[in-house]
């Protein structure tokens, strides 16, 4: 699959991506805000969204992930709503 290497934002609100779906895009070396409100992610997917290099922030629905599961993922930011 080719990917837009240098996308830096990338909102994927509302759509039916899963952890392997996350999987084909850690490879997106620049993205640095990934929108996942509305979708199906919870701590599950944590190692996966880890493995993107660039990754400043994430935003995901409230109660997505526990409150370990967001200090884990720090230093990245985890905004809920």
């Amino acid at each position: 699959m080719l990917l837009p290497l240098e996308l830096r934002n990338l909102e994927l609100d509302h759509t039916n991506i899963n952890i392997p779906g996350l999987e084909r895009l850690a490879g997106m070396r620049n993205l640095e805000t990934l929108g996942l409100w509305g979708c199906a992610i919870d701590d599950s997917a944590i190692p996966t969204l880890k493995k993107f290099p660039s990754l400043k922030r994430v935003r995901v629905s409230k109660g997505t992930f526990s409150a370990a599961g967001v200090k884990e993922l720090m230093p990245i930011k985890v905004g809920a709503s």
